[in-house]
């Protein structure tokens, strides 16, 4: 992605007998990005703001705007045309008798002719839902409507960046939802570049991207998802946790399943995405020469943020059970529930496509999905198909090729010019960028070398980590199966054989032998280590390390280890 500020080991202290009020601050904003950054009062970020437009300079650091240097006195009004801020008071910015002689104050300050004056008053005021009140005084509306038209002035210059600095702290809660609104219709719709100042954390929920300050240092970075993991911290520094975040930890604590990512009130009522299959059963060309049970009374219960394995020999019946996960198939008998969308047998022209923009399904050969004439455009096409934006498809598009390791350099090349590996990457991409709750993989290392296999697989477990997404991997792979799983489960005949943990499964030696099955690698080296110790138990070790320690017990005559 494109940087469109750069701050760089930013200080400022405003007397030099007082301390840095900002210390050694580092961080990039993306153009089109919604960074929200939060902190106590006094913890330096309105500081920070004044510095991304010009107004205070850096005493030591630099800040880079659209890259210019807001140090270069030459530079500096181009910067500050280029970043519009919104204040805390809206009534301290009216300086026009009605709304549109107040929008219209800036670019007048501008010199705009005024053709192009009428073209923006109109279309700013259009996009903040104010056309109606053109001819209104400003101090007569509300605090929502006020902080719009304030809003509106900015977003008739055109920025590139708007900066809200506290903009919603003075408003009623309906208010602020309209202003949060707004700001998501411009930041979504006409990708423009938002810096959200706050102490508000049920604002900056909403942002992309958070930076936490605390007494003028930058103290984490991350997603919404990301940040608010780290309770602690956020206590710590004089901040509260949202309402649904604060809900979701009551009702895990008290026993209820949700996933432990959910941010937003929707979230928790919409429930989790487990997935259940209850007594189902699948049967090809039924009532034909060919007919052939693939599930047998199937009934799986997948926990919302896991990451499950599916293993078993060819024919055992794991591609036919993950297929039906996205409607890809439908049961013959028995019901099949993903999150709060419900799949029964004989159900009658059922709207899935929710559900398939929930569940990416990453196919074998993932790189034959390919078929767009550039690869951001392949990566674009799933999520425009579900109706979003091409503004909005492109941002995810190159936040998804970003996160699987694609250089932006090839984004604009045909994803027939890519290695093997690459294109699976791209096909990837394409997946994430319908940003689905769970993501199937269906043999997803199938023909890579072992650096791309390894990358493959990296990638999913970091995705797993870090977005707590769940997911479903149907693997020949016993090492993969134990080294990355919460869940294993072992098919036999279009049954579960085993359910469990890696360390329920593997233990199972005979039950796994006899269905077709192996034990992974480290099991196996340790197994013989033991055979020739005259033992008949099995080592539960699924690292490299693991089974190192495990074998160094077993050589030096430590029998019991376990």
């Amino acid at each position: 992605m494109e940087k469109i500020i750069d701050v760089h080991d930013l200080s400022y202290r405003y007397a030099e007998e007082q301390p840095d009020v900002l210390k050694k601050i580092n961080f990039t904003v993306n153009r089109g990005e919604w960074l929200s950054i939060v902190g106590h009062n006094g913890s330096g970020k309105s500081t920070l703001a004044k510095c991304l437009n010009g107004l205070i300079l850096p005493q030591k650091g630099t800040v880079k705007v659209n890259g210019l240097l807001t140090s270069d006195e030459e530079k500096i009004w181009t910067i500050r045309r280029s970043v519009g801020m919104v204040f805390q008071n809206p009534d301290n910015q009216f300086v026009g008798a009605t709304v549109q002689d107040d929008v219209a104050f800036g670019m007048e300050n501008h010199g705009l002719p005024r053709d192009v004056m009428k073209k923006r008053l109109a279309e700013a005021l259009d996009l903040v839902k104010m056309s109606a009140f053109a001819q209104s005084e400003p101090h007569r509306l509300s605090g929502g409507q006020k902080q719009r038209v304030a809003i509106a002035g900015i977003v008739a210059l055109q920025p590139l960046i708007i900066i809200m600095d506290e903009a919603t702290s003075m408003l009623d809660p309906e208010g602020r939802k309209e202003i949060i609104k707004t700001v998501r219709a411009l930041n979504k719709e006409q990708h423009l570049t938002v810096i959200s100042i706050t102490h508000d954390l049920e604002e900056a929920i909403h942002s992309d991207r958070l930076l936490v300050m605390s007494d003028g240092e930058m103290i984490r970075e991350g997603t919404p998802r990301e940040i608010f993991k780290s309770t602690e911290l956020l206590h710590k520094v004089g901040l509260d946790l949202p309402f649904a975040i604060k809900m979701r930890h009551a009702l895990r604590a008290k026993g209820v399943p949700l996933s432990n990512t959910a941010l937003f009130q929707e979230e928790l009522v919409d429930g989790t995405m487990d997935i259940t299959f209850e007594h189902v059963t699948h049967v090809y060309g039924s009532r034909t020469p060919f007919e052939k049970l693939a599930l047998d009374d199937v009934s799986l219960h997948i926990p919302s943020g896991s990451f499950t394995s599916i293993i078993g020999h060819t024919g055992s019946g794991k591609s036919t059970l993950v297929q039906h996960i996205n409607g890809l198939l439908k049961p013959s008998k028995g019901t099949i529930t993903v999150g709060d969308v419900v799949i029964q047998a004989g159900a009658k022209k059922q709207d899935l496509k929710s559900l398939r923009e929930k569940v990416g399904f990453v196919f074998q050969y993932p790189e034959h999905q390919l078929f767009e004439e550039t690869i951001i455009k392949d990566v674009c096409f799933g999520p425009m198909n579900f109706g979003i934006s091409e503004s909005e498809a492109i941002k995810r598009a190159e936040e998804s090729l970003q996160m699987v390791g694609l250089p932006a350099s090839l984004w604009h090349r045909s994803p027939f010019d890519l290695s093997g590996g690459q294109m699976r990457r791209v096909a990837i991409a394409g997946v994430l960028a319908l940003r689905p709750q769970a993501v199937i993989l269906d043999e997803p290392t199938a023909g890579l070398d072992p650096k791309g296999r390894q990358e493959i697989l990296g990638l999913f477990k970091s995705l797993h980590e870090r977005q707590q997404l769940t997911i479903i991997m149907v693997t020949h792979s016993m090492d993969d199966a134990a080294a990355l799983s919460d869940q294993v489960v072992a098919m036999k005949g279009g049954k579960p054989l085993i359910i469990g943990t890696p360390k329920d499964v593997f233990i199972q030696k005979e039950k796994l032998q006899a269905a077709g099955l192996d034990l992974p690698e480290t099991m196996t080296f340790l197994n013989k280590l033991l055979e020739r110790a005259g033992e008949s138990k099995t080592i539960p070790a699924f690292t490299i390390d693991d089974a190192a320690d495990a074998a160094i017990n077993l050589l030096n005559g430590v029998k019991d280890h376990v």
